[in-house]
């Protein structure tokens, strides 16, 4: 990627400003900008990024990791990147412990395998591989330990009470057998090659780390207790020779009773829990809890399921707290555990126990819940607006507060499977970290980040990671190489903003995706220094249609029909004004365009910026500076017949200058579309 520098002729803005009048009647000086017309030949890669479809990563965990928390690994975002992203990070040593190039494994049998392939960035956009085990890997496994392949999904924590850094995963078991149970080990001997038992080997695991980048190992007493013979809470040696999480033995145990195995239909009732996808997350008390998905299985044939469940610690589950959370579409036919309209996904669950763990229907057992595709109050989704299919997945817990100031859960997860291009990322949400969790409506603004019909050029969405550094959200996210194809060929990396919208029907904010975009959108503030300043400022506009003007610096640029109207509605032309009460120093602006096509802008006729002091760069004593025709990449960001690629923008970038107002003015033929409005979707000025 090329970086793009500005560099200010201030010769020539001496020799032109005094001749340069604005439409405002004020005179000053031109001001000099890149405008990312041009994408081949470079942009302002201080200030600015583009989702370019080239970097492996998908269903990766990413984490921030502060100067403050570490001097020596701080100031970078750290990737985790899981085994089924096309990324090649299963790396066999030899006999004697050196690796061996990744072409040809042949050199005898591993000691250990090194998993994770670990890439860092400053900026969320440029990465490099950093992992210190191997050629840039994270995690180290001995040929006894549990973990054989396929990990998937792995998310990092940083546990301030220890000081380290611990890693969730889930992976595929190596097989049982004689010589591995003579060590201890208690996990399945299925066959992975069999159809019907290949998903039964998922397990949940953990790994720690006194460093972001490794070497990470798998849990035990010792390296997370600092005693080889310590008990966890649960009373029990923790050894790496079995997974952190025993979810199928150890809720078999916690939860049936003897008159529960004696059923004569026990057999039938008993589920095996393959497990997949696991999100740890700290609530706002410190309370530590884990998400992850029931896989289809031998023993589960019903499709992928979110549960939930309390830690003890950070390695140690409180099982007794297993719950199921959000269900997908399927209706069993062989218990009664749907109630509402065949076909249709259900949008909330509920325990059958009369008590909180009734024996008569253990809480780890699929067939414990029932399904509703109605709402509490009765009501019914309209049109099978919700349609999951039969995979719900990827959980993610945000929270956000409603308007009485309570904490709302909200439960990120991508339908359908990967498989479907509909992959995209929706919400649940409750009042309890462990339900109950419903799922809104479309209209209520269920996803998060989705497809859209302006989208030719990226799908398959789903599986996030949720970031929130320097009071900036982010959504991590990832497409499939070749859009709308069809085919699972591996995931490449993508990066979204996020903004909370007031949903008045919820009574909360929720959160929505200023993506997916492959327009040029501002990098985050922990790197290029500079945020979106411009909710700071007043804002007015001429010829405005209703009280759009609201819409103006919400922090959403409009990516999603639902929210179509969401914009600044003016008739024809406008001169809008964002005044500071306080002088801000920007370097840089994003003028939305429209969602819709016929109320599209092609140029903005106007910037005029009231300048609160000189700049250091310039040798003149003007009070404004002006850009003019400052036009939107018609041409890169159109999209189909008639489409503009949602969430894209006219952009300048600029040497910093300190304004207390800026004016952007657009006349009647600035219009690209044939409507009778123009709308512009957002204003953000990158400032400090």
């Amino acid at each position: 990627m090329k970086k793009f520098h500005l560099l200010v002729c201030l010769t020539v803005c001496a020799v032109i400003c005094f001749s340069l009048i604005g439409c405002g009647g004020n005179s000053g000086f031109r001001l000099s900008y890149a405008d990312g017309m041009n994408l081949s030949e470079g942009y302002d890669t201080d200030l600015l990024y583009k989702n370019n479809s080239d970097f492996w990563g998908g269903d990766s965990g990413v984490i921030y990791v502060s100067k403050e928390q570490s001097e020596e690994y701080g100031g970078y975002f750290y990737q985790y990147m899981s085994e089924c992203a096309g990324v090649a990070n299963v790396i066999p040593s030899t006999e004697n412990g050196e690796t061996p190039p990744l072409e040809h494994n042949d050199k005898g049998p591993a000691v250990y395998t090194s998993h994770i392939m670990l890439t860092r960035s400053k900026d969320l956009n440029n990465w490099e591989v950093c992992g210190a085990v191997d050629d840039g890997m994270a995690l180290y496994v001995d040929k006894n330990e549990w973990l054989q392949n396929a990990l998937w999904a792995p998310e990092c924590v940083y546990d301030e009470a220890s000081g380290k850094y611990f890693l969730y995963f889930s992976a595929r078991s190596q097989k049982n057998n004689d010589e591995l149970r003579a060590l201890g080990a208690v996990y399945s001997d299925a066959d992975e090659n069999d159809e019907a038992t290949k998903w039964d080997r998922f397990y949940l695991g953990i790994a720690v780390s006194d460093t972001p980048v490794g070497p990470f190992r798998l849990v035990s007493s010792e390296n997370v207790y600092g005693d080889a013979d310590a008990v966890n809470k649960n009373g029990e040696v923790v050894t790496a020779i079995n997974p952190a999480f025993m979810l199928d033995k150890e809720c078999d145990e916690l939860f049936y009773t003897d008159e529960f195995k004696a059923a004569s239909d026990f057999k039938q009732k008993d589920e095996n829990f393959a497990a997949i996808d696991i999100h740890p997350f700290f609530d706002e008390n410190g309370d530590f809890y884990v998400y992850f998905v029931k896989h289809v299985s031998s023993g589960n044939v019903e499709g992928n399921t979110i549960w939930g469940m309390k830690m003890k610690d950070m390695i140690t589950p409180d099982y007794s707290t297993i719950t199921m959370l959000a269900a997908n579409s399927y209706h069993r036919t062989d218990i009664a555990n749907a109630v509402g309209t065949a076909g249709k996904t259900f949008v909330r669950v509920e325990y059958k126990g009369s008590t909180y763990n009734d024996p008569a229907y253990p809480r780890h057992l699929s067939s414990s819940y029932v399904r509703y595709t109605t709402y509490a109050d009765g009501s019914e989704q309209e049109n099978n607006e919700i349609s999951d299919g039969a995979v719900v997945e990827a959980p993610q817990m945000i929270t956000s507060r409603d308007k009485d100031g309570k904490t709302v859960y909200i439960l990120a997860y991508s339908p359908r499977g990967v498989g479907n291009y509909q992959y995209d990322v929706k919400f649940a949400y409750s009042y309890s970290p462990l339900g109950n969790f419903i799922k809104p409506t479309e209209k209520q603004g269920a996803t998060i980040l989705g497809v859209d019909s302006s989208n030719n050029f990226m799908s398959n969405l789903g599986h996030v990671q949720f970031l929130k550094v320097d009071g900036q959200d982010w959504l991590v996210h990832w497409e499939w190489p070749a859009p709308f194809a069809g085919k699972d060929a591996g995931r490449l990396y993508a990066l979204d903003s996020i903004s909370w919208q007031y949903e008045e029907s919820l009574g909360f904010d929720i959160p929505v995706s200023n993506g997916p975009t492959t327009s040029l959108q501002p990098l985050p503030s922990v790197y290029s220094g500079y945020r979106n300043v411009a909710d700071k400022a007043k804002v007015s506009a001429t010829n405005v249609v209703g009280d759009s003007e609201k819409y103006i610096n919400d922090g959403m640029a409009v990516t999603m029909p639902r929210n179509a109207d969401k914009e600044l509605r003016v008739k024809n032309k406008t001169t809008v004004t964002l005044e500071f009460d306080e002088p801000v120093s920007i370097r840089g602006l994003l003028i939305y365009n429209s969602y819709s096509y016929a109320s599209a802008f092609k140029n903005v006729s106007e910037i005029e910026f009231s300048l609160a002091e000189k700049p250091v760069w310039h040798n003149g004593d003007e009070k404004y500076c002006f850009i003019f025709d400052l036009p939107f990449n018609v041409e890169d960001y159109t999209v189909g017949i008639g489409a503009i690629q949602p969430g894209s923008a006219a952009v300048a970038t600029f040497n910093e200058i300190k304004v207390n107002k800026i004016k952007i003015t657009f006349d009647a033929d600035d219009k690209l579309g044939s409507g009778d409005e123009l709308r512009i979707s957002e204003i953000t000025v990158l400032g400090k």
